[in-house]
């Protein structure tokens, strides 16, 4: 082998191991990035680019960039071309195989898929690149519904986690907002018009109660009590005070017709005892079965509107609490990954129409005649 022979067999390796080298080093970067790094971030600093000259090349100021590079959710479609130009990446190279895209980069990847200019092959990996997010939203989504399903502890559904999975079931390329949804800003408000409905029924519990509080109410359950209070003295066995414990225990597994007809034959059972000369009640006078209609009809009254307003304040209780509960829901991490991933989805399905391969992956987000096909759809997707 001559002296030019080793001479150009050493600089081939040379420049082998330096392409290797730099392999390896992107390969890092990107694993950094798949770990929750900012890609803008670790891009720049693997070409040692300049903060000052990054901005201008993205039309930003130097603050404008430093927030993509602490969130790179808020980066614009021309702040991802500009920079995948800058530095001769592909936009799938501020991705990951983990978390969700951002907007941005969607959209860059469906204007590459329906690029003419661009070879076949560059479109088709756009295209690959789109299914591949699809499915990677399809987990997400998966995530999220255990989670709404298993509840906060154990494996049972709670009850601050249904307004939440109602959110999830109607979040579909069905939806009717769907056509208008253009960022993530329009996803979260699909799902806070999941909680409308439980809202107008929290409204609709302040209103009856406003009306079982009002004053003319309350005046109205005191002369109930003052009244029942006046049979009540006549009824009890001189006082003995065992007759209203004795009819709330029976009432707990009896009805009221059973228990007014069975205190009417045998007082004594409940604490109470039987008279026979009429006696005079509230100003009228009453036989001993007209007394005891009397006093069961004012009880059932009185205790129906205790009932009632004991119930209201429970269900305003109730719905508050997954109000709160939906809100907090709203703010994590899984939920703001569905509400981007599903911002993707919109795009595609409306962007990608003549793209079989992607119409196909969009089927999971179609809705389905029957929840049990659409809970089919997503069998066999476990948390990512």
């Amino acid at each position: 082998m001559s002296r030019v022979t080793h001479v150009l067999a050493d600089l081939f390796a040379v420049a082998g191991h330096a392409r290797q080298t730099k392999f390896r080093a992107k390969e890092k970067v990107r694993g950094q990035i798949a770990t929750g790094e900012n890609p803008f971030y670790k891009w720049r600093e693997f070409y040692h680019g300049d903060l000052l000259e990054v901005a201008d090349a993205l039309d930003l100021t130097v603050r404008e960039y430093n927030t993509i590079e602490s969130n790179e959710f808020s980066s614009t479609r021309s702040d991802v071309r500009a920079f995948c130009r800058l530095f001769k990446l592909n936009p799938m190279d501020l991705a990951n195989d983990v978390d969700v895209m951002p907007g941005s980069v969607a959209e860059v990847l469906t204007e590459r898929a329906r690029d003419r200019g661009l070879t076949q092959g560059k479109r088709d990996k756009a295209v690959d690149a789109i299914v591949m997010e699809i499915g990677k939203t399809r987990a997400v989504f998966a995530q999220a519904k255990l989670h709404a399903l298993r509840g906060r502890t154990g494996q049972e559904p709670v009850d601050d986690m249904i307004l939440p999975f109602q959110a999830l079931e109607q979040m579909t390329l069905g939806h009717p907002l769907v056509r208008w949804v253009e960022n993530f800003g329009d996803v979260r408000n699909m799902l806070e018009e999941t909680a409308f409905e439980a809202d107008m029924m929290l409204l609709g519990a302040g209103a009856e109660l406003d009306k079982l509080d009002a004053p003319h109410m309350a005046k109205g359950q005191n002369r109930r009590l003052k009244r029942m209070r006046a049979f009540y003295a006549h009824l009890d066995d001189r006082g003995s005070g065992r007759m209203g414990e004795a009819l709330t225990k029976v009432l707990r597994t009896r009805g009221f017709a059973f228990v007014a007809r069975d205190f009417q034959e045998d007082p004594g059972r409940y604490g109470g005892r039987r008279w026979y000369a009429p006696r005079i009640i509230g100003g009228r006078v009453y036989d001993w079965d007209q007394a005891c209609e009397a006093f069961f009809d004012t009880f059932r009254e009185w205790r129906g509107h205790q009932v009632a307003n004991h119930y209201w304040h429970q269900q305003e209780d109730r719905l508050t609490w997954r109000m709160d509960a939906f809100e907090d829901w709203l703010e994590r991490d899984v939920t703001q990954d569905v509400i981007q991933g599903f911002t993707n989805v919109c795009l595609f399905a409306r962007t990608m129409e003549q793209q079989p391969k992607v119409q196909a992956a969009l089927a999971a987000f179609r809705p389905t005649r029957h929840a049990v096909v659409q809970e089919r759809v997503f069998k066999g997707l476990g948390p990512c």
